[in-house]
């Protein structure tokens, strides 16, 4: 795997050099999903520039990856029902009452999942709350950490967590709610993969001008919380997870699911967690392993066969 030696964070962070020889020694090393358009050679080192990357799951073909690259309306839409239909297929195979949201904002995963109980969490609803509120479906207008710390009153079957999309509160967020999860429980995180290279930089607002600046459109944001998965893999082999994907559909985001069990091939990866924090988008081809991708049916039903035999 290339080792990065130097990544220049200007506006776009466009440019990345890397310790090869010349660029054919480069081209075969880097992973296909992978496209490079622009690059020189020093004859120590290879400068990229305009360099991008299709995730899993994606046509990587070279007109494909150009299309993403150059416009931003040749990316396919957002499948909106993806979450509430995995959700909703989770809660019915498994029998669940009770359901988590954090981060919730616009309530359109939330209003449309089918439990008894439904609670929402967000610091900031973008609809009105009250129009859809019960005694067995609550708002809490407040952070995740004031929820989890002073308002959590009671536990949950199934936990959906889309928050702020940074590594250290969606695992402060997942540590949380593996408190408050019930035997035979699920947690779903929601934006584990970055769509491209501009969803995973540092701040939203970074990445909407960065595209701008690319001549492209989009507000899709995942942060960094990428990171999350690596720890999970190495630091809770108490608990199970799969990364489902559905390459058939080129408007389906990858989400982690996570649930209580043993892992029988449990082997820690050689990452510390400071490297997980310093990870970035052009490490993930390095840690593709530890996501355990699955697709869409194979995924579900590893999960259900699991929580089965528990």
């Amino acid at each position: 795997m290339l080792n990065r030696r130097q990544q220049d964070v200007i506006s776009t962070v466009n440019a990345s050099v890397y310790d090869v020889r010349d660029l054919d020694a480069l081209l075969s090393c880097v992973p296909s999903v992978i496209k490079i358009y622009d690059a020189t050679s020093d004859g120590k080192h290879v400068i990229c520039r305009n360099l991008t990357w299709v995730r899993s799951g994606f046509d990587t073909s070279e007109r494909r990856a150009m299309k993403l690259f150059k416009s931003g309306k040749a990316k396919p839409n957002r499948d909106t029902a993806q979450s509430s239909r995995l959700l909703n297929r989770i809660a019915k195979q498994s029998g669940y009452k009770d359901y988590l949201e954090v981060g919730v904002q616009t309530g359109i995963t939330f209003n449309a999942i089918e439990l008894p109980h439904r609670d929402a969490v967000d610091p900031n609803f973008l609809f009105e709350t009250s129009e859809h509120a019960t005694n067995n479906v609550r708002f809490f207008s407040m952070t995740s950490d004031e929820f989890f710390t002073r308002q959590c009153d009671k536990t949950y079957d199934l936990i959906f967590l889309d928050g702020l999309h940074t590594f250290t509160q969606c695992l402060r967020d997942f540590c949380a709610a593996l408190q408050v999860l019930n035997e035979g429980g699920v947690i779903v995180i929601d934006d584990t993969v970055p769509m491209d290279f501009f969803s995973s930089l540092p701040t939203q607002d970074l990445a909407i001008s960065a595209r701008k600046e690319h001549g492209l459109e989009g507000r899709a944001w995942t942060g960094d919380v990428f990171k999350v998965i690596p720890t999970i893999h190495n630091f809770f082999p108490n608990l199970q997870y799969v990364t489902i994907r559905d390459p058939s559909n080129p408007a389906h985001k990858p989400n982690t699911v996570i649930w209580r069990a043993q892992r029988a091939d449990f082997e820690p990866a050689d990452i510390s967690l400071t490297d997980v924090e310093a990870l970035d988008y052009f490490d993930l081809p390095r840690i593709e392993n530890l996501f355990r991708y699955m697709d869409y049916e194979d995924g579900l039903q590893r999960l259900f066969e699991s929580i089965k035999d528990q």
